[in-house]
Formats: structure tokens, C-alpha cells, sequence
């Protein structure tokens, strides 16, 4: 909707509803009216343009200054946490500020987005004065601008499909320490990040009172083990997290979020001796020859997407870590479980709560497992399913 107020044009986006909004959220002709307007207003660079991800809960856009990509702009929409997710988000990047480190981009570097603007697009109460018959309707649209954090993701690089096994293994160790750092960030000083289990246990407990219908949708679950649910992961959730410290968690670890920067001529040249140390604990030796044919390295280097960050179990990070980056390959979790410290007291716990995650995680984790790992759908019970997913002491 348009209309011309003290000689400008004021665009108010309305969706009707959530599947309108799905459809059409990255759709940039939704948007650049109002893109515009909001840049001019926060005086960002001109002439700007615009690109936006194709898929995602929120409307994310990224800004461009000539050719360089400059900010980040992410709306928060009313079916996906609206304003609270907004706040929350805001909480988070501030948090980890105090992880980062070294030059962005680099080898010696890990870097989170941080915000550069933040606000409304409307201003509801103002909103009446020029469209009263969409008030009911109205939403303001909260929004986060970020600076734009350089690198290509996991995915981008076909980690698994184009990297050798030393740089995989390279990877999973890094990861380990830069996870380790984010689930030690401090929390305590803001209302979302308080130390209490309170969100992370409500967002759990949403999970188990529909676990049997979202498997059921997937239908990734062998159909012989779904009677068993109810019965493997505890009704009172509680259970999964005694006796644990509580961390910060990201609980979006999914290949599209890490990003990595690529260290090739040079800088590579001056790096091997270094990389070629750092293997050696985990097993792989080089040869002068083999050395030489190594001609670039990925070095993970920033995470982001913080919109689903809170306090709670770190264990439920690793989930989307060995599933969605290392497809389930428990020879790269060993390496990240390792450098990270993680230090398994009890197998048998250990499987039946990650296994628990699992099952409840806000996405179809089973389908990439079962679709790199097809003999897994074979377990005769949850129990065999878990130690065969998550023992990563037995085998590879």
C-alpha cells in the first residue's frame, strides 16, 4: 500500500498471513520501496542495491555499495518471533562481540556480525493517520542492520565434495576450539540471556508435545521405531540437562553458517609448516610430496544467523555440527569433540541424550543422516540407533 504524505511516498507492507508471507518474504519487489527509504534514512551509502537470500524464516537482504556488499538487513516477521526474536538477536550479537579476534577474513581470525542499525520501519501509532482502515493489520516491522562478514559458508565450498580429508580434518579441529569459545560466552546482564534454563526448556518442551506428529510428517524415522518416542525421550525434558552447565547456544549450527576464508599463493606458502603441525596429533602425516600438491586451504574463520540463539544445552549445537557439516562422519566429530575438550563420562547417557536432540531438533536432522548414512535406518531400536549415530569412540 502507497500513499503520498508531505510529498513522499510511504509504502506499508502487509502480509495477510504466514503462508502469503513465506511465498513472497524474498521477493525483492516487495520490498525496494521500502529498502530505499529506510537506507536514505539511516544515511547508507548511495547509490545502493539490493540482493536477498532465497529461503529462511525472516526477510534478509543485503546491501551493496558499487560492487562491495557493505550490510546485512534482517526484518523480523510476526509468524517467526517478531519483536522478541528481534530483541533476543540484538542481545546475542552484543554478547559475542567478546569472541572475536584478529583481522576479518584471515587465517588468525573469527569474527560475528555485529549491529551497525537497528529499529522499526513503522511507527504503529503513526500508522492510523494515514491508513486508519489498516491499523488491525499493521506490524512495524523490526529490523537489525549488520555489517556483512566476508567468506564463503561450508556449503559453498562443497565441504565434503571438494575438500581433501587433511583439510577436513583441519576444519573439525578449528571448529572445536571456536565452538568451545562461543558456549563459554558470559551471559547474565540481559533479560534474553539470563542464567535460567527457563526458554531453553520451554523451547523443549514445544518440541516433545509434538514429536510424534513432526516425525510423522517427515516421515524419515523408520516407521518401526516411531511407537518407541514417547517412551525413549523423557516426558519431563528436565532430565536431559541435569547436572549440566549451561552454555550460550547458537542452535542454528547448521553447513550455511559457518563461514570460511581461503588462504592460497603466499600466505599459503608461509602457512604449511604451521598446518602440517597441526595434523599430526590428528593421525594424518604429510609427505614432502604430498605437501606440495596442497595449493589452497579453507580456514574457518566467522558464524552467523544468531536469531535463534539462547541459554542452554551445548550438546544441542553438536546435533546440527555432525549432521548438517559432517553428514554424520564420526571421524571428523571425534576431531571436534577433541579439540573442543568435550569429555564423555557415560556412553550410554551420552548417545540417549544426544540421540534426544535429535529426535527433537527444529529441523529433519534424520534426513541427511539417513540419506549419507542409509545402513543407520536399519536399527532395530532407538537405543542401537543412538550408539551407532553418536558413539564416536567405535568406528568411523
Amino acid at each position: 500500500y502507497q500513499r503520498r504524505v508531505r510529498g513522499r511516498f510511504v509504502e506499508m507492507i502487509l502480509f495477510k498471513n504466514v503462508k502469503q508471507f513465506n511465498n513472497r518474504a524474498h521477493d525483492l519487489r516487495h520490498w525496494t520501496t521500502a529498502l530505499k527509504t529506510l537506507c536514505q534514512d539511516l544515511k547508507l551509502p548511495q547509490p545502493t542495491t539490493f540482493s536477498c537470500t532465497t529461503n529462511g524464516e525472516n526477510a534478509v537482504f543485503f546491501i551493496t555499495d558499487g560492487e562491495k556488499l557493505v550490510h546485512v538487513l534482517k526484518f523480523y516477521s510476526p509468524w517467526h518471533g517478531g519483536m522478541k526474536a528481534w530483541e533476543s538477536e540484538k542481545q546475542a550479537l552484543k554478547l559475542v562481540q567478546s569472541i572475536n579476534f584478529g583481522t576479518p577474513n584471515t587465517l588468525d581470525s573469527w569474527q560475528t556480525p555485529s549491529v551497525r542499525y537497528q529499529g522499526t520501519l513503522y511507527d504503529i501509532e503513526k500508522v492510523y493517520d494515514i491508513w486508519p482502515q489498516l491499523v488491525e493489520l499493521a506490524y512495524p516491522w523490526p529490523y537489525i542492520v549488520m555489517n556483512f562478514i566476508e567468506g564463503k559458508s561450508f556449503n559453498d565450498v562443497c565441504f565434503h565434495e571438494k575438500l581433501p580429508l587433511h583439510n577436513k580434518l583441519y576444519c573439525s579441529k578449528i571448529l572445536g576450539q571456536r565452538i568451545r569459545d562461543l558456549h563459554k560466552v558470559k551471559m547474565g546482564n540481559t533479560s534474553a540471556f539470563s542464567l535460567t534454563w527457563k526458554r531453553f526448556g520451554r523451547f523443549m518442551r514445544k518440541q516433545r508435545r509434538y514429536l510424534v506428529e513432526r516425525h510423522n510428517d517427515w516421515k524419515s524415522l523408520p516407521e518401526a521405531l516411531l511407537p518407541a518416542l514417547n517412551d525413549y525421550i523423557p516426558a519431563n525434558v528436565t532430565e536431559l540437562w541435569e547436572d549440566t552447565e549451561i552454555s550460550f547456544v547458537h542452535c542454528d549450527v547448521m553447513i550455511e553458517n559457518i563461514l570460511v576464508s581461503i588462504l592460497q599463493g603466499d600466505q599459503l606458502t608461509s602457512f604449511l609448516p604451521r598446518y602440517k603441525e597441526e595434523l599430526l596429533p590428528l593421525k594424518f602425516e604429510f609427505s614432502q610430496e604430498s605437501l606440495k600438491e596442497v595449493t589452497k586451504v579453507y580456514v574457518p574463520t566467522g558464524i552467523i544467523d544468531f536469531g535463534d540463539a539462547m541459554p542452554g544445552d551445548a550438546l544441542y549445537d553438536v546435533v546440527a555440527i555432525h549432521l548438517s557439516i559432517f553428514r554424520g562422519e564420526k571421524k571428523f566429530l571425534r576431531v571436534f569433540m577433541e579439540s573442543y575438550g568435550w569429555v564423555v563420562k557415560d556412553w550410554d547417557q551420552f548417545v540417549h541424550t544426544a540421540l534426544c536432540y535429535t529426535l527433537m531438533h527444529q529441523v529433519d536432522a534424520l534426513a541427511t543422516a539417513f540419506l549419507f548414512h542409509p545402513e543407520w535406518a536399519k536399527a532395530k531400536s532407538l537405543p542401537e540407533l543412538a550408539h551407532t549415530m553418536w558413539n564416536y569412540s567405535q568406528g568411523d
